[in-house]
């Protein structure tokens, strides 16, 4: 007797089973799966494309995806193709993708290749409700009637500053982002600076203080500092309110003298 030696008879219905369950699943998320070929044409793509992109799957299977990215981003994207193609993995990359109704909606992508399928396979999240929280915020941040800036927690150099402060500190905007908060401090305050970042940083939280800032004219200013850490374009960096405040505490002192005089 010659006992066969395989997979169970059943082994084939399990396979689809498993099938099954899989494409339930890559259906089922809110997020696009989809899977492209060498030639950069797609071989699946989940049912959330047709909310997305407006396209059913069965429209897109065969369409080279690249069809779909704004012109703009049509280099850099088949770069970055290029790269997963080599055997990079991809994470975070951002691009545009023209929908079925002619709108665009910014994804971002993450992939890695195949080498067996001979295929990429990716996941692509619609990103568009992220990119208008950032425009929002930006816009409060560009027309705020007071000085406001954003540095890297690290480095300390500016990474963006609103009207506002350029107006009343006197640098350009190129300046500024050439420069890092040190530069905006009276030489004999650095060391300060340094101590209150440090405890700052063990906080981690909103900080309130008072400083002494350098205009570009050399005119000393006294400064009510509100500030907060915020996650910036991938960079762990902090937003800062400055409020000119020199004036205020003049007439307060001026108070102050004609009190003790009385």
């Amino acid at each position: 007797i010659v006992k066969k030696i395989g997979p169970p008879d059943n082994s084939k219905a399990e396979i689809e089973r498993i099938t099954n369950d899989l494409n339930k699943i890559i259906n089922a998320t809110v997020d696009i799966i989809c899977a492209i070929d060498r030639d950069g044409k797609f071989i699946q793509v989940s049912k959330s494309a047709e909310r997305i992109w407006g396209y059913r799957p069965a429209e897109l299977v065969g369409k080279a995806y690249i069809s779909l990215v704004v012109a703009e981003d049509q280099v850099l994207t088949l770069l970055t193709g290029a790269k997963i193609i080599s055997g990079e993995v991809v994470t975070n990359f951002e691009n545009r993708y023209i929908c079925k109704d002619g709108t665009v909606k910014p994804m971002v992508w993450s992939a890695r290749w195949d080498p067996m399928k001979n295929a990429v396979y990716c996941v692509a999240k619609n990103i568009s409700a992220e990119k208008e929280a950032e425009q929002k915020f930006q816009h409060l941040f560009d027309i705020n009637p007071q000085a406001m800036w954003i540095f890297d927690s690290e480095t300390l150099r500016f990474l963006d500053v609103n009207e506002a402060a350029i107006r009343h500190y006197g640098y350009s905007r190129k300046e500024f982002l050439s420069m890092n908060i040190k530069q905006i401090r009276p030489p004999e305050d650095v060391k300060l600076l340094k101590q209150i970042l440090k405890q700052n940083k063990l906080k981690n939280g909103f900080q309130h203080s008072i400083a002494r800032h350098l205009k570009r004219c050399g005119e000393i200013i006294d400064i009510q500092i509100e500030s907060n850490p915020i996650d910036y374009k991938g960079s762990n960096a902090c937003i800062v309110l400055a409020i000119d405040i020199t004036a205020k505490l003049k007439a307060e002192y001026s108070v102050q003298l004609s009190e003790q005089r009385f």
